[in-house]
């Protein structure tokens, strides 16, 4: 058996790491990648096929003080792979267990074979060992401590890579799909709020992070900054990070006493309807539209649907398969409707006068 030094072997892994990466360079030159305009046509189908990937692909978080937001770890994945001829490599530096601040540091490293250029990242992230467990950090936590990392890491190189130019439209476009219309807001806000809740961030911090005290007060705006904010969450953020509250942040505001009636046969007049023993609340998905009688505004047809269905516990995409399947919207319409703003007027008209119908309808799709 011949023994090959140390020197040798690794001039001869050089010498054929350098041949892969110059036969991926030729390959690269030799079927360039489409044009700018073209690239950015893809990109965004890509990006806003549905809600829940275009609310995906942004993040927001505060930061002493300020709002960072910016384009997302699924973005730069959309990216990177329309925007082609990339190679990416990655790699664990350090992995710290002990100590005061257990982390890892992970590097990622993209080469643009077709101009020639290569990026280099390095991040570090805090390892979080479970409270259960005392806080020290098991091997699972270290997993998705460095998974978490190293998609940071790629996030970043592929936008060092790529240019803003054809990155930052498609980021705005992506806004504007996952935010929807003013008439969708009421059920856009349960929706989110449920979404948020589900990460581990209750409603009531939530309200408190965006200084608010009602669920009525979240705005377009502030659905935008809960979207971003849930990214972060689901990228591994820490909801103590995300949702941060002051000491000074107002707080949900109490329920207005109610009067002691004595006891005895109700006072109504003869012909007054008896007083409901409970109103509906936004919870249930009533809230704007009792907003609406109060202000005396019009109540949108799409706004009424939107709290029927979420009111009954039920998102946007359970009542697109029960339409689907049950045949109350067409083929045409299912390919223009994004969010309940979209539902034709007549078909929420329909579907509101027979609201029991339909939530029997959703409670049978998603028990399937």
């Amino acid at each position: 058996m011949e023994i090959v030094p140390q020197a040798e072997a690794a001039a001869s892994i050089e010498a054929v790491s350098r041949a892969e990466i110059d036969v991926q360079i030729r390959t690269a030159r030799a079927y360039p990648r489409r044009e700018l305009s073209l690239l950015k046509q893809r990109i965004l189908s890509h990006a806003t096929i549905d809600e829940e990937t275009s609310a995906s692909c942004f993040y927001k978080i505060p930061r002493g003080g300020d709002m960072i937001e910016g384009p997302s770890v699924r973005l730069a994945e959309i990216v990177a792979a329309n925007y082609g001829n990339l190679r990416v490599a990655t790699r664990t530096l350090e992995t710290v267990t002990t100590g005061d601040s257990p982390h890892v540091v992970v590097q990622v490293a993209i080469h643009d074979l077709e101009n020639n250029l290569a990026v280099q990242v390095e991040k570090r992230r805090r390892i979080t060992g479970k409270k259960s467990k005392g806080g020290r950090p098991d091997e699972d936590d270290i997993n998705l401590a460095t998974n978490a990392c190293a998609s940071v890491a790629f996030r970043d190189a592929v936008f060092r890579v790529v240019p803003n130019v054809l990155v930052h439209p498609v980021l705005e476009a992506c806004k504007r799909f996952a935010v929807g219309k003013a008439t969708s807001l009421s059920g856009k806000r349960i929706a989110i709020l449920k979404r948020l809740a589900q990460l581990g961030a209750p409603q009531a911090r939530v309200l408190a992070s965006l200084g608010v005290k009602k669920v009525e007060d979240i705005t377009l705006e502030h659905c935008e900054d809960l979207i971003g904010r849930g990214t972060a969450l689901k990228d591994g953020g820490m909801v103590e990070n995300v949702f941060p509250v002051e000491e000074n942040a107002p707080q949900a505001a109490p329920a207005a006493p109610q009067a002691q009636t004595p006891p005895g046969p109700p006072q109504n007049a003869p012909n007054e309807a008896p007083t409901p023993a409970t109103v509906p609340t936004v919870e249930q998905g009533h809230g704007n539209l009792l907003e609406l009688k109060a202000a005396g505004g019009p109540i949108v047809v799409q706004d009424e649907l939107a709290n029927i269905v979420t009111g009954g516990g039920y998102t946007f995409d359970d009542f697109i398969k029960w339409a689907r399947e049950s045949g109350n919207l067409t083929t045409a319409q299912l390919d223009c409707v994004t969010g309940f703003a979209d539902v034709p007027d007549d078909v929420c008209r329909r579907l509101n006068r027979s609201r029991v119908g339909l939530l029997e309808g959703l409670r049978r799709i998603t028990a399937s």
